[in-house]
């Protein structure tokens, strides 16, 4: 079985001639449905761009902070608890 990267260069090759050949030899009515093509590729592009920056934003530091926040209410119930309890140790002594 042939690799892939061995033929790679040569079908990058026919499809840039095929581009080429398209857009030379495309009627005028062609293009601007070309031109819309291209504005739809660069707006996935901007969207996934996005999308990719709101992950790590997510990931990274929204991630880090809201556990840091459920480590501290952890911690908080437990000291509340705690004190309850101390509270009717107390309460039983007197």
């Amino acid at each position: 079985m042939p690799q892939l990267p061995g033929r790679l260069p040569i079908l990058a090759a026919a499809i840039v001639l095929a581009l080429i050949l398209v857009t030379s030899l495309a009627p005028s009515t062609v293009i601007p449905f070309l031109n819309q093509l291209g504005g739809l590729w660069n707006f996935l592009l901007l969207v996934a761009t996005a999308g990719t920056l709101f992950w790590f934003v997510y990931w990274v530091i929204l991630r880090r902070l809201l556990r840091a926040r459920r480590i501290s209410r952890i911690r908080w119930n437990r000291l509340l608890h705690e004190a309850a309890a101390r509270d009717t140790e107390d309460a039983g002594k007197l």
